[in-house]
């Protein structure tokens, strides 16, 4: 169901079982792509490029849904 929320609203949820935000969790950090392209923004920082990919492939299509793995390129805004 989680997984599905990201994919409909792009933000990682606060549910009873995850009652925190992604970067303010005692424990893991479960996060969207937009929640840390937002959390980039915040802290003044340019996402210049973005892959994903599952297990076996790059993912093009609905990557908060279908990647494990996220790649960012970032730099400092001067």
């Amino acid at each position: 169901m989680i997984r599905l929320i990201v994919l409909i609203k792009g933000r990682t949820p606060v549910t009873k079982l995850l009652p925190y935000l992604w970067f303010n969790t005692p424990n893991l950090h479960f996060l969207s792509i937009k929640d840390f392209e937002e959390y980039c923004a915040a802290q003044n920082y340019f996402v210049e490029d973005s892959k994903f990919f599952s297990e076996r492939m790059k993912v093009n299509i609905f990557p908060n849904f279908f990647a494990k793995l996220a790649l960012f390129i970032i730099t400092e805004h001067k």
